[in-house]
């Protein structure tokens, strides 16, 4: 997992979301409210949907693109159930939770390096 989380107010301008991912290169983040609990998720293709629809980024704020589907997992979940989540959804990130505040992302990524590590010489058919 990876221990912080890059968090967006759900207010922010879409151009400002598009600057702050190309900038520390994720391809989403989680938007949180005035009082840093998670209420979406937004990701570059949504960003890419506004420009299809011919939306201005200067004006629209987060919130009005973004996902409120977040799948998450809490902090105290085990790896297999990170694993079978990730399975039953189909996500490439899983937002780690405490309560209702992001923690952490737990990437499809970080479980390959940790199956990697655990099996190292173990040959695979």
């Amino acid at each position: 997992m990876t221990p912080s989380v890059r968090t967006i107010h759900r207010d922010a301008v879409v151009s400002r979301v598009a600057s702050i991912l190309s900038t520390e290169r994720i391809v989403g983040a989680p938007l949180v409210d005035n009082g840093g609990d998670m209420v979406g998720i937004i990701m570059e293709a949504d960003l890419d949907h506004l420009d299809l629809i011919g939306g201005n980024p200067n004006i629209t704020r987060a919130w009005e693109v973004a996902c409120s589907d977040v799948v998450t997992i809490p902090v105290s979940a085990s790896l297999q159930e990170a694993a079978r989540t990730i399975l039953d959804t189909r996500v490439r990130n899983l937002i780690v939770t405490d309560g209702m505040t992001p923690v952490g992302v737990l990437s499809v990524s970080d479980l390959m390096r940790y199956a990697e590590r655990q099996n190292r010489g173990v040959l695979l058919c």
